[in-house]
């Protein structure tokens, strides 16, 4: 009987440690999902911040914009005079740069087939390209 007694205090035993394991299997499970809880908090915490500071940026861009539409610079001479000058400087420029690059692309041989504004004379016709007066090699074949 005694070997009896002896096999059931040893599955008692077992039995009491498997508890305890299973125990603290249940508490490190609970302070993982307790700490994922914490985790997800915080991180909707930390993103409702940031769309709160996202806001308070956009509605001060939105208040510096309206102000600086409310200034109105046009009335003042030096705008003006600002404003005139960039006028004939662009006017001028872009001319110059009409020119320029009809020049470079027409000794390319890649011309566009209407010259840029300035450059035309008032009726007359359009000049033809030696290249286009050859035949195409499909118009050869025919």
């Amino acid at each position: 009987m005694s070997i009896w007694l002896e096999k059931e205090l040893e599955l008692n035993r077992k039995y009491d440690e498997l508890l305890q394991r299973r125990e603290a299997l249940l508490r490190g499970t609970e302070r993982y999902f307790d700490s994922q809880m914490r985790k997800s908090f915080s991180f909707v915490s930390s993103y409702e911040k940031a769309r709160e500071r996202n806001n308070q940026i956009c509605a001060r861009i939105e208040e510096l914009s309206q102000d600086t539409f409310e200034i109105n610079l046009e009335d003042t001479p030096k705008f003006k005079t600002v404003r005139k000058n960039y006028l004939a400087m662009m006017r001028k420029t872009y001319q110059l740069w009409c020119d320029e690059s009809y020049d470079k692309s027409y000794r390319r041989g890649s011309h566009t087939p209407s010259p840029p504004p300035g450059r035309r004379s008032g009726g007359s016709p359009r000049r033809l390209t030696p290249r286009s007066r050859t035949p195409s090699p499909s118009q050869k074949r025919l």
